[in-house]
């Protein structure tokens, strides 16, 4: 743990310690309600947890992209030192690119066994290649065969980039796309993603078995006097199309090899392809659109109150999930932060308050309510009113997210030259379905 983690962390608790001093104070009047005062102490001293969150969020995720870079620079040394020695595999899929690089992060390049060397030493030289043609500038002849050799192997099975046919985008600039869509879109980290290599329409098999059950049989029993015949449907898995808008910059910012291009261009593609994905894989229709976890998942809780909910009911909700469901590893609550600061109320309310909303002051280590992690999404509900579906619960890992390929970049020369600058933009196929929606239940403001 770095020190600016443990800083945020010991400062995290401090405020925690000081929000249950105030509800301490509150529980023991007769009435059991805090002033005007003491909520206000609370809404500032609850902005300033989401603000520590964020910060050890950004924090966390500096450190990965961080490590990811030294191994990235070891990664070319070694490359450089033993080209000479080594032939570069371009018949190498993505997966093998992928899980090679995702091991060099990790344990470094001497890790790697003599062929994933060489699918190493590929990705580092089709990323300095990949790295000029973003800045438009031109290729040697030796890069020039590299771009063509993609065009002509791989033109339509992976992503692209300028020029009739493009060019394969690297797995190193993917995973950055990735990492940082998984940092603007939570759901991400829970959900369950397919990735196919074209966009034809999938016919996806779903059924929900937990009603079913085996039986005891003695010896010689006949087996077919019974049966529990598994009924399936299907939900055809569409490639619905992403467009993350132009993205400009200076032609002088391009050529000037100090700026990181790739690093720019990843995080602003990442940033705007989450948040209009996160939109409707949570609240799409499924109609000329994904289907949202929130549009298809099942109702679990009704409350009495037409603007709030209580921890009772919360609790209930909670145990309306099947715990064929709830006990799975991608259980996890899904939520507004206004809901957030809600439930901590809640929490504080009550005599112990880490029962109920537990912080997290570890690295790596989720918070949790009522004993499992949850996730923000702000495309959910911001407010406790009638009719609103305020909070999700259940096995995310049975949503499903298709994704083809990675991500489809343009570049444009022409569209602004009077300004002296280029644009790029970003295209992402992608649809998304809740594969059982007994799996995921939200609780309803009635």
């Amino acid at each position: 743990m770095t020190s600016k983690l443990k800083g945020l962390f010991d400062k995290k608790g401090s405020i925690v310690s000081q929000m249950q001093d105030v509800y301490r104070d509150v529980n023991k009047r007769a009435d059991a309600k805090a002033t005007e005062e003491e909520r206000t102490k609370f809404r500032a001293w609850d902005a300033e947890l989401l603000e520590i969150d964020a910060q050890v969020e950004d924090e966390e995720r500096s450190m990965r992209l961080n490590a990811q870079e030294v191994a990235k620079k070891a990664t070319e040394q070694s490359s450089d030192d033993n080209k000479s020695e080594k032939k570069f595999n371009d018949a190498a899929t993505a997966i093998e690119r992928r899980e090679v690089l995702a091991k060099s992060n990790k344990r470094g390049y001497d890790a790697l066994t003599a062929d994933e060397r060489v699918i190493a030493d590929t990705e580092v030289r089709d990323m300095k290649v990949f790295d000029k043609i973003l800045r438009g500038f031109d290729l040697s002849k030796e890069e020039q065969v590299v771009a063509n050799k993609y065009k002509e192997k791989r033109a339509g099975v992976q992503s692209t980039t300028v020029g009739a046919g493009g060019y394969t985008i690297p797995e190193g600039f993917a995973g950055r796309i990735v990492e940082y869509m998984t940092f603007i879109s939570s759901l991400l980290n829970y959900a369950s993603i397919l990735r196919t290599a074209t966009g034809n329409t999938i016919p996806y098999p779903i059924n929900d078995d937990t009603a079913n059950t085996g039986e005891l049989v003695s010896e010689a029993q006949d087996l077919s006097s019974a049966t529990a015949a598994l009924v399936f449907s299907v939900y055809n898995l569409n490639a619905y199309k992403f467009s993350s808008k132009m993205i400009k910059m200076s032609a002088e910012l391009i050529q000037d090899s100090g700026v990181d291009v790739v690093g720019y261009l990843a995080k602003q593609l990442a940033e705007r392809l989450a948040r209009i994905t996160n939109t409707h894989f949570t609240n799409g229709t499924g109609s000329n659109q994904p289907q949202g976890y929130m549009t298809a998942a099942a109702r679990g809780r009704v409350t009495a109150s037409t603007s709030t909910f209580t921890l009772v009911e919360l609790q209930s909700f909670q145990d309306s999930i099947d715990p064929a469901y709830g006990e799975a590893p991608g259980v996890a609550w899904a939520m507004h932060q206004n809901l957030l600061s809600e439930i901590k109320q809640l929490a504080m309310a009550t005599a112990n308050f880490g029962s109920v909303w537990t912080p997290s002051f570890r690295d790596g280590a989720p918070s949790t309510i009522l004993g499992k992690p949850y996730f923000l999404n702000q495309a959910m509900s911001s407010t406790s009113a009638t009719g609103d579906k305020i909070i999700a619960y259940g096995d995310f890992s049975k949503f499903i997210v298709r994704i083809v390929n990675d991500i489809n970049i343009k570049r444009l020369d022409e569209r602004y030259a009077e300004f002296d600058q280029v644009a790029w933009f970003g295209l992402m196929r992608a649809d998304s379905f809740l594969e059982n929606t007994a799996a995921v239940k939200y609780l309803d403001i009635s």
